[in-house]
């Protein structure tokens, strides 16, 4: 029996889109006001370090938070912060986010929450941890018993430890939990890697249909094409493990 719902965010509840170039400007605005006379230049060069850092960390499916991103960054640039730069400039890159909720995602939640009484949980990529930002500000955060942002614990999808990190501390077993996210690879192939089933939110293809996914352990994998299909697909999945 399915006793919780854990989602992925980006492109499953919600998108999110980052403006590099809205952030490169307001950074170096803020530098410029508070004295440090940075060249163009040399940010956009320090900017480009601390991403190639986080890309060989992201490499190993491990994770730094914004607040290590921003601190590689100003010491590249000579600049020792301190907490008010650092949690400034961390308010500026959030801002730098346009992001907002898949249509039906409000009412699918409050469905899985409040009328199947199912735990729900995110479990998602991001370093910035813009997912909390945004179910705060649809006020639906309290609909979940747990947000784990890879940002936070070190780890990202695919890794099996944010799973099992997730999975200890809603005290669940793997066959209780239905993940439900977009990509094959972090979604997909982590969440069935420690026996859990799947909901692959497979845009612009069939729906419905169940399929055996070609890793050492074998797990259903259920298709939707969008996450309105989810509630009914559920309820299917039921069925099929009875």
């Amino acid at each position: 029996m399915i006793a919780a719902c854990f989602f992925d965010m980006g492109e499953t509840l919600a998108i999110a889109r980052f403006n590099k170039r809205a952030f490169y400007n307001l950074l170096f605005n803020f530098l410029h006001k508070r004295g440090y006379r940075v060249r163009r230049y040399k940010l956009l060069h320090s900017i480009r370090r601390a991403k190639e850092y986080v890309y060989d960390v992201r490499r190993r499916q491990e994770e730094i938070s914004l607040y290590a991103f921003v601190d590689i960054l100003l010491n590249d640039l000579g600049i020792i912060p301190d907490a008010h730069i650092l949690d400034s400039i961390r308010e500026l890159y959030l801002s730098c986010y346009s992001m907002k909720l898949l249509s039906g995602a409000k009412l699918v939640l409050q469905y899985l929450k409040q009328k199947r009484n199912l735990k729900l949980a995110i479990v998602s990529n991001s370093m910035s941890g813009w997912p909390k930002r945004l179910l705060k500000k649809a006020k639906i955060d309290h609909l979940f018993d747990l947000i784990l942002i890879s940002g936070e614990v070190g780890v990202r999808k695919p890794s099996p430890l944010i799973f099992r990190i997730a999975m200890n501390l809603l005290d669940l077993l793997p066959e209780e939990i239905l993940f439900i996210g977009d990509s094959l690879t972090e979604d997909v192939r982590g969440a069935i890697n420690v026996g859990m089933r799947v909901i692959w939110i497979a845009k612009n293809r069939k729906s419905g249909a169940c399929y055996n996914y070609p890793t050492k352990i074998v797990t259903r994998v259920y298709k939707a094409s969008n996450i309105l299909e989810i509630p009914t697909l559920i309820e299917k999945i039921e069925l099929c493990i009875v």
